[in-house]
């Protein structure tokens, strides 16, 4: 009988626990819902994401309005109840971009208004006094495709967005039409010049260079990508889309003068009359190598900078490594920085990281057969390493050892100029010769040189301020 019960208890159980699984399968747990926000700046959808119910939304970049200052994202579109991004999302959601008005210094505003010419999506802004207009984003036209914004309703002048705004005005967006099917359409924009005919170009081929536009006073400088003319065409390259293309126009009689360098920083690129001169960039120094000075593309050819402009020019820097030195024995060349003067002679410019825990200095006095010639301003200044210094370059320029710890200096024969505070400062030094060579010693030269205890001016020295 015990057994029997025992069975029956046994089959109860598993019928149960049968039971429970089959309503465990009807109750499946459900994905969570999917909502979208969006994002609305300046009436427009600036950003969207979909966020899980119950998930956080990630802020996106900040957006950008002319004339205005970015306040938050908003619930509401009269941009009052500011949105909590610690909230985690139940439903669909639109947030609104707050700004308020960007004038630190109470200038004056301007409207500048956009004639969309039958396109859409840029609305009308703000821009305060001597500020700049920010480039709007591209608007869109069904069948057309931009070509730029105008200063003038006939399009034939783009505006300039590096001018500062000084008034209200107006800009109207320029189109062209979109080829048929199969081929695309080469739009020019001769920016002022003659008009020249647009092109329809079978998909992968090549655009034909047209005749040079003409434009009364100035000189074409060929077809660019883009409206601020930074990126020439290749005609070379196959046409994969409808294309517009703008002429680059320079001055007549104005000349560009460009530096190229592959050490250091890069000088900003002159524009010169015709007939005048460039002014010569400051000198490039690279690290135990002498600066030789700007040359011409085959490198060989040293430009003069006494010479007028009469073309277009590109310039390159251009240094030699020190082969050889006299005397034997001197320091290094090559723990010195240098530059070539103009009579081709060498400035040691100051000392380079290799050589710059160095306390005892002999200049060289000629390094690749160049005479060393000049010891630079400020080289050797506020230096704490240098006890000794030798040398017979011709001239220590001002401040070259000013407040350093150096304790003696010998000037050799062949020194002649001792500019200004060229010791100035130097509180520990207590020995100095000057040759019979020298014969001009500049104001203050040892001012503060409060251990040199006595000088002996030679008779060659005609001046001593």
């Amino acid at each position: 009988m015990k057994s029997q019960k025992t069975s029956l208890l046994g089959i109860f159980v598993l019928l149960a626990a049968f039971l429970l699984l089959l309503s465990s399968c009807d109750n499946k747990i459900e994905d969570p819902a999917i909502y979208n926000v969006y994002f609305i700046s300046d009436n427009s959808v600036y950003y969207s994401q979909t966020v899980a119910e119950g998930s956080y939304i990630s802020q996106p970049a900040t957006p950008v309005r002319q004339g205005y200052e970015f306040t938050g994202w908003y619930i509401d579109s009269g941009c009052i109840t500011p949105f909590d991004f610690s909230n985690p999302v139940s439903g669909e959601l639109y947030l609104y971009a707050g700004w308020r008005l960007e004038n630190p210094d109470d200038k004056p505003a301007y409207t500048v208004s956009f004639i969309l010419n039958g396109g859409s999506g840029v609305s009308n802004v703000i821009v305060f006094q001597g500020q700049k207009l920010y480039i709007p984003a591209t608007p869109t036209k069904e069948g057309y495709i931009f070509t730029g914004w105008y200063t003038d309703s006939s399009l034939s002048s783009l505006y300039n967005f590096d001018n500062a705004v000084y008034s209200n005005f107006s800009l109207y967006a320029g189109w062209a039409p979109v080829g048929t099917s199969g081929e695309y359409i080469v739009s020019f924009i001769s920016n002022g010049g003659t008009p020249i005919l647009s092109q329809n170009i079978i998909a992968g081929g090549n655009v034909t260079k047209p005749e040079d536009p003409i434009r009364a006073n100035y000189i074409f400088a060929g077809w660019y990508e883009d409206q601020a003319l930074t990126m020439p065409y290749d005609f070379s390259s196959p046409v994969t889309n409808d294309i517009v293309l703008y002429a680059k126009w320079i001055q007549d009689g104005i000349y560009t003068v460009t530096f190229h360098s592959e050490y250091g920083y890069v000088p900003t690129a002159q524009n010169v009359l015709h007939g005048e001169k460039a002014k010569e960039p400051d000198k490039i120094i690279k690290n135990g190598s002498i600066f030789s000075g700007w040359y011409l593309e085959d490198r060989i050819t040293r430009f003069d900078f006494d010479s007028p402009v009469e073309q277009n020019l590109e310039l390159y820097a251009v240094w030699e490594e020190p082969v050889e030195q006299l005397p034997s024995g001197s320091t290094p060349a090559k723990y010195f920085n240098w530059y070539q003067n103009d009579d081709g002679t060498l400035t040691i410019s100051r000392l380079n990281d290799d050589g710059a825990n160095l306390s005892d200095i002999y200049t060289p006095s000629y390094v690749n057969g160049k005479r060393v010639s000049k010891i630079d301003k400020y080289a050797f200044y506020v230096n704490n390493k240098i006890r000794s210094f030798v040398t017979d370059a011709n001239e220590i320029c001002s401040k070259a050892f000013m407040s350093g710890k150096i304790e003696t200096v010998v000037l050799n024969d062949g020194v002649t100029l001792i500019h200004d505070s060229a010791f100035s400062g130097c509180e520990n030094l207590t020995t100095i010769n000057i040759p019979d060579s020298v014969t001009s010693i500049g104001s203050s030269a040892f001012y503060g040189c409060t251990s040199l205890k006595e000088i002996t001016i030679p008779v060659s020295v005609k001046t001593f301020n």
